[in-house]
């Protein structure tokens, strides 16, 4: 059995009717549907954790190189 649903708070209610009436949706569950389908999935977020942890990774190996001293350079004569 499911429980009743309180109401939103009016600032809540505001937001969501606003959402609908500028995003194009046609109501307020539209725009629920609308939030759930677009909310990433875990396999999403692991995904985009590992390109940052690579993309951090490189960016470390390119520091360190560039750290590393550089022999002079001889003038030619």
């Amino acid at each position: 059995m499911m429980k009743p649903i309180k109401p939103l708070p009016n600032t809540l209610r505001n937001r969501m009717e606003d959402q609908v009436a500028t995003q194009g949706y046609d109501n307020v569950v539209g725009y629920v549907r609308g939030l759930l389908s677009d909310t990433p999935s875990q396999e999403q977020i692991d995904r985009l954790q590992g390109m940052l942890q690579q993309a951090l990774a490189a960016k470390r190996a390119v520091r360190e190189a560039a750290a590393e001293p550089v022999p002079p350079v001889r003038p030619r004569r």
